[in-house]
């Protein structure tokens, strides 16, 4: 594990280790104690089997016991993917169905990283710094479930949101991150999950807004900014206007990146969560000149580059909420 890498896969592999034990564990609790399947016990033996009473009575109304799960932390940044093997299912009686056994449920969680540092002279000199990844479990996203399920999924997944109500309770929602004791602790190791995502598994809005309206919005505005650049750039149009569509160095006043000239297409979004967007800058033109004469054939042209940028989501309500602001931290 080296400093200038990410260390999300490291986080992954961390966090999963972790879930393997817990669930071990939880196994261990009703193998090895014949009356631990009680209301007291449940939270101990959480992660292993879930439990619905029929009101008023002994008999299940829900019952599902899980295999070992695993948290995919690099499928979305600030979002959890966890696959949930049910290996057992009882009941739905308000169904009157009994699914299959060994379903693969996926939830996307949202989580965040806090860092606790401390300093103990037992551990060194340096300090120490303890990362926990918290989950938040009272908002859990279904994503899918395999093999499909029709009749019952409705209840299924009630039934599972409470579920993660009792894994809340029991302590479940905090895992501990990659652990810093040494002179490394002051420079925290950077964990991007995003950086390291496969998953095509999009958001389809933030706070109400779709990704739809979002690129409409880009591309009404992108527009505007290639109708400015068929300007003579003379007149005293400032480049900040024309910028989304058209972006030359001479146009900028700066030198500092070479002497080149760029048309853009209309850019888009993909939403990967509510604080975090893929921004894709369609590159339709580079050009590459020698010198500051854009007239003259350039020495590079280049056409048909897409490019892919991870930004910050900043959003604000206005208008006793009746107003919902989203704006792409560019900076």
């Amino acid at each position: 594990m080296c400093s200038d890498e990410n260390g999300a896969p490291h986080a992954a592999r961390y966090l999963n280790a972790q879930l393997a034990v817990l669930h071990e564990n939880a196994q261990k609790c009703l193998e090895e104690h014949d009356q631990a399947r009680t209301e007291e016990n449940k939270h101990f033996y959480a992660l292993a089997e879930f439990t619905v009473l029929k009101p008023g009575h002994v008999d299940a109304a829900f019952h599902a016991t899980f295999a070992r799960g695993r948290d995919e932390a690099g499928a979305i940044f600030l979002f959890l993917l966890i696959p949930m093997l049910l290996t057992s299912l009882g009941r739905l009686p308000s169904q009157h169905v009994k699914l299959s056994a060994d379903l693969v449920v996926s939830y996307r969680l949202a989580f965040e990283t806090r860092r606790i540092v401390g300093n103990d002279v037992k551990i060194g000199g340096h300090g120490s710094a303890i990362s926990i990844v918290i989950l938040d479990f009272k908002k859990p996203t279904f994503v899918s479930v395999e093999p499909e399920v029709t009749a019952g999924r409705d209840v299924l997944i009630r039934y599972l949101n409470e579920y993660f109500e009792l894994l809340h309770v029991a302590g479940h929602h905090v895992l501990f991150s990659l652990p810093q004791f040494g002179p490394q602790s002051g420079m925290p190791m950077v964990i991007d999950h995003s950086l390291m995502s496969t998953s095509q598994l999009w958001v389809g809005d933030i706070h109400g807004i779709t990704v739809n309206q979002i690129n409409a919005h880009l591309t009404s505005v992108w527009l505007k900014s290639a109708m400015l650049a068929q300007h003579d750039t003379k007149v005293g149009i400032d480049w900040r206007t024309r910028c989304l569509s058209e972006f030359s160095s001479s146009s900028h006043g700066a030198r500092s990146y070479g002497r080149f000239k760029v048309k853009f297409g209309p850019p888009r979004v993909e939403i990967l969560c509510s604080k975090e967007v893929v921004v894709y800058f369609n590159i339709e033109e580079l050009d590459l000149f020698k010198w500051d004469d854009f007239t003259v054939a350039p020495e590079r042209s280049y056409k048909g580059w897409k490019v892919a940028m991870i930004v910050n989501v900043l959003y604000s309500k206005e208008c006793e909420d009746q107003v919902v602001n989203i704006k792409l931290d560019l900076s």
